[in-house]
């Protein structure tokens, strides 16, 4: 299995808390370790890409802005067909809108 990027690992993580989240459940979504998990947790705290309260972790605006580019990106360069106007439309706010 090859390596992971730290992106990939950012966007996975902030894809988990969009819906909110605890540390457990974030370890074992992300099949890591706490050890790596707790950096990047800290890293995106910092940035207020992720906000932490009571246990639970949940993806902040800014952070599912960051999302929705490292998903654009990712189509990008994995799907050939892709256009730019096909990658505008699919936010990660209208896969979560309540």
């Amino acid at each position: 299995m090859p390596k992971r990027s730290k992106e990939q690992i950012v966007s996975q993580i902030l894809d988990i808390c969009c819906d909110g989240a605890n540390k457990t459940t974030i370890v074992h979504r992300t099949n890591s370790n706490s050890t790596n998990v707790n950096l990047y947790l800290k890293m995106l705290i910092k940035n207020k890409l992720v906000k932490a309260s009571d246990r639970s972790y949940r993806t902040t605006s800014k952070g599912i802005a960051i999302l929705e580019n490292l998903r654009r990106i990712h189509v990008a360069l994995t799907d050939p067909e892709a256009r730019p106007t096909d990658l505008r439309y699919n936010t990660v706010e209208q896969n979560y809108a309540n």
